[in-house]
């Protein structure tokens, strides 16, 4: 299987129809390591060094993120 971002398109996203979805939320605290790594590596593969919190950018990488997954799941359940 592929893993997605579904709704978020991708470049090779196949469009489905259904009629039940299952939607499962991950805690934000949860999720932000694995974007950062993502954003900032552009792979889920590659981890860093030291853990992200330990990185300067991160507290500004949390401020910048917390509200955009609010607003997204604000749209999605709207």
């Amino acid at each position: 299987d592929q893993k997605t971002h579904y709704p978020q398109d991708t470049h090779d996203a196949r469009r489905f129809d259904a009629d039940k979805i299952i939607y499962i939320t991950r805690h934000p605290i949860d999720v932000l390591p694995s974007c950062t790594s993502l954003m900032m590596t552009l792979s889920h593969a590659v981890e860093p060094k030291r853990p992200w919190n330990e990185y300067r950018i991160w507290p500004n990488f949390v401020n910048l993120m917390l509200p955009l997954f609010g607003q997204f799941h604000r749209d999605l359940v709207a």
